[in-house]
């Protein structure tokens, strides 16, 4: 066993889907975005919390929105599902009256 290993299930003796923990991350959009395959990705940077500074900017990543609501520049509560061109790509869902760090309304 690894020791950055998180997965705690007992292995399953039968073909099953994979169970991930969920890799919870906050990031920052920037308010830039591109269309691919029908979908808007929005252009972000990890954030990372560093004391006592704050959040501060990582590496740069894409994040989806997958209700098709608009993201505007602020910080939002993401997951890691992918990767697209070479870069990380998170995925948030987000609402009319936003779940993000901006002011709802």
């Amino acid at each position: 066993m690894i020791a950055s290993d998180t997965n705690l299930r007992t292995p399953q003796a039968e073909p099953a889907w994979p169970v991930y923990p969920g890799l919870e991350q906050l990031v920052r959009t920037t308010g830039g975005s591109f269309t691919q395959g029908g979908l808007t990705y929005y252009m972000a940077f990890t954030q990372q919390f560093s004391p006592p500074l704050g959040l501060r900017d990582r590496e740069p990543c894409y994040v989806y929105e997958p209700n098709r609501f608009l993201l505007p520049a602020a910080i939002f509560d993401c997951r890691l599902v992918g990767s697209i061109q070479g870069l990380p790509l998170y995925a948030t869902t987000c609402c009319r009256a936003g779940s993000s760090s901006s002011s709802p309304g």
